[in-house]
């Protein structure tokens, strides 16, 4: 009995010490590396080889001129790609968290901006807006957070008007239905070819608050968002990322730290990858690159309060 039970106790100990000993021989996986705007080499998957440069990597910014100026403390909000409108905000004194939305309009680049005109309905929450790339729509946020609103206009002469909204339902139902779990809309950006929208989602202690939703084509419901992947754009302790710009190859993010309250941008080596660590942009508040990169709106202390600048690479 001695014996049997001794030899049931070593295979036991045998058994246990090569599966330890094999687990211990395996090598670890190792950790994915960070991905490089330009550089050859694949990050895991994301991306294949021999990835050309992102638009704006590399980019340094210089020549500040300003090109909308107001009274008011006016942030922009958003640019056409040709920078001929541009959309602002401008805080409500007697509204929390509210804000009008005004546009201006040029017909060339070396022309000044005509005075900002107020859009109808505000106002609307203290927030970005999203102009699409021929200036005939603008996408804001509705003072409740809950929801987006759609400003449409026939040609860039004419004045907006409430559109149908029905490409939001979708989002605009979740919002609804769900209540967003305590988070709150913000922040929409429309990609130049108006197939991405991004926008963020606050109001809690996430670390993902940056979104996007994808269409088929121009005129598609905006299905439901997933998260923006990406180390560089992670919000923490309660300071959030605020989203300002996109590049049009969609490879670069700009938004606020808010917990610096700095400008910063961050790449990524392909759409399918996370976003790298960032890059700090200083004082040039809420940028938006134009269609190439080539320049850089934002806002920044100026001869009116914060005014709206431009610089160029």
């Amino acid at each position: 009995m001695e014996a049997t039970r001794f030899i049931t106790v070593l295979a036991f100990v045998v058994a246990t010490c090569a599966a330890a000993c094999s687990s211990a021989e395996e090598a670890p996986a190792p950790a994915q590396r960070s991905p490089v705007p330009g550089d050859d080499t694949p990050a895991g998957d994301c991306a294949p080889a021999n990835v050309p440069p992102a638009q704006c990597a590399g980019a340094h910014w210089s020549g500040r001129k300003a090109l909308v100026s107001t009274p008011e403390d006016e942030r922009i909000a958003s640019v056409t790609p040709d920078g001929l409108v541009v959309a602002v905000v401008v805080p409500r004194p007697d509204v929390a968290d509210a804000a009008d939305v005004l546009v201006a309009t040029r017909t060339s680049a070396d022309e000044p901006f005509d005075v900002p005109v107020a859009v109808p309905g505000g106002p609307y929450a203290m927030t970005r807006a999203a102009l699409s790339a021929d200036g005939l729509q603008l996408v804001l946020v509705a003072p409740s957070r809950r929801s987006f609103v759609e400003l449409v206009r026939g040609s860039r002469a004419e004045s907006f008007v409430r559109g149908s909204g029905d490409a939001f339902a979708a989002l605009d139902e979740h919002a609804r239905l769900y209540k967003l779990e305590g988070e709150v809309y913000g922040d929409p950006i429309l990609t130049p070819n108006g197939l991405t929208l991004y926008f963020a989602r606050y109001g809690t202690e996430a670390t993902k608050t940056i979104y996007a939703t994808k269409r088929e084509k121009l005129g598609d419901t905006w299905p439901l968002a997933t998260p923006v992947e990406g180390v560089g754009i992670a919000s923490a302790l309660g300071k959030r990322k605020v989203p300002s710009g996109v590049s049009a190859d969609e490879r670069t993010l700009f938004f606020v730290d808010e917990a610096t309250g700095r400008s910063a941008s961050s790449t990524r080596r392909a759409e399918a990858c996370g976003f790298d660590v960032p890059v700090d942009l200083g004082d040039r508040l809420y940028a938006s690159p134009d269609a190439t990169c080539a320049s850089l709106w934002f806002t920044a202390p100026g001869a009116g309060g914060f005014d709206v600048f431009r610089e160029s690479r």
